[in-house]
């Protein structure tokens, strides 16, 4: 009998033990908030000839403000709405590129900064599933203004935003369609690998303690996951991811399970070759960014992560951030090309 309870007692140790790491690793990633790369240049509306930005704002699930704008070009009607969902290390101006691009064909387009990043309310990120949250309510802030009400509306997403449009909530929401850019599928097993990518460890027996702690603050919203969200979706759904995407493989993406995805027909896939977590951008860019970071990697070794201001400033003064987000041509006509072979058989509504 006491050997029985002392097992028990380990076990319940242990259990402690695993659950308090990964709930402290999940503090460390999510508790506290974004300000986007302080290096980088994001550029604005005022950076794109004729794209204008009008300023939005609307609560989230505990009133906090989430803040963007309403990009448009000057056109006498417009096809829909884009709801572009942003990823993680920035805010939705890291995508002002392909939001130009959106603009420029004709859609409206919504980009917002979620909770806890930027220009928006919030003390933390909260966690992955704070995003569901956040769009849900940029969505009820659409269907019941009565400028943006009547327009066909779509969701766009990349990485954590991606995950997010998959699974909102399993679509159905009388969306027109959703574009998800280098999803990820599983949340458990990305927070692994974000651990190993700071860390050199994968600690894989973290996965069940960092789902627990996410469902204690989220609830069901914690078991998301597309490979099982897109089986219900009633709206049509494309998925790009790149094969050589080293921040969300491609066996971590959704598309490693094309067998499952393959059984609803409204579901599109599309892996591109040779392209990384960017799929939107110009190999040029990719491989352009790669090489900017990698270098000040370099540096910051050097300096043992101590790098000079006057050292980082000039680094970063050189580099061509237009060339970083050069977008793919090819990639960009595909998106349009499906949001508009989406749209319903109506006329595009004036402003």
């Amino acid at each position: 009998m006491v050997i029985v309870l002392s097992v028990f007692f380990l076990l319940c140790l242990s259990f402690g033990l695993f659950f308090l790491v990964a709930h402290l690793i999940l503090r460390r990633i999510f508790g506290g908030r974004c300000e986007g790369n302080p290096n980088v240049t994001y550029f604005q509306a005022s950076d794109f000839p004729g794209l204008k930005a009008e300023s939005v704002s609307f609560p989230s699930n505990r009133g906090q403000m989430l803040r963007g704008f309403l990009y448009s070009m000057d056109l006498p009607s417009y096809k829909g709405i884009v709801v572009f969902v942003h990823g993680m290390g920035g805010g939705h101006t890291a995508y002002m590129t392909e939001i130009c691009a959106l603009a420029d064909a004709g859609y409206l387009v919504l980009g917002y900064d979620g909770t806890g990043t930027m220009l928006s309310d919030g003390a933390e990120l909260g966690g992955f599933p704070q995003a569901f949250l956040d769009l849900k309510h940029a969505v009820s802030f659409l269907r019941t203004s009565p400028l943006y009400r009547d327009y066909p509306l779509f969701l766009m997403g990349h990485s954590w935003g991606a995950y997010t449009v998959c699974n909102f909530p399993h679509l159905h929401e009388k969306i027109q369609g959703a574009v998800a850019l280098s999803p990820f599928d599983n949340m458990a097993s990305l927070l692994v690998l974000l651990v190993q990518s700071q860390t050199g460890k994968r600690l894989s027996f973290l996965k069940p303690f960092f789902l627990l702690s996410m469902m204690i603050d989220y609830r069901g919203l914690a078991l998301y996951r597309p490979t099982y969200s897109l089986q219900e979706a009633d709206c049509p759904v494309l998925l790009l991811h790149g094969d050589q995407d080293p921040v969300v493989p491609l066996s971590e993406s959704p598309l490693a399970f094309h067998e499952v995805l393959d059984k609803n027909p409204l579901v599109q896939t599309r892996i591109c070759p040779g392209k990384k977590h960017n799929v939107y951008a110009s190999t040029r860019a990719e491989q352009y960014m790669s090489q900017v970071f990698s270098s000040y990697e370099k540096i910051e070794k050097e300096y043992e992560q101590q790098v000079p201001l006057e050292i980082r400033t000039e680094f970063f003064e050189k580099v061509d951030f237009r060339r970083m987000t050069e977008e793919d041509p090819a990639v960009m006509s595909l998106l349009i090309g499906f949001l508009d072979r989406c749209l319903p058989e109506a006329p595009e509504k004036e402003r």
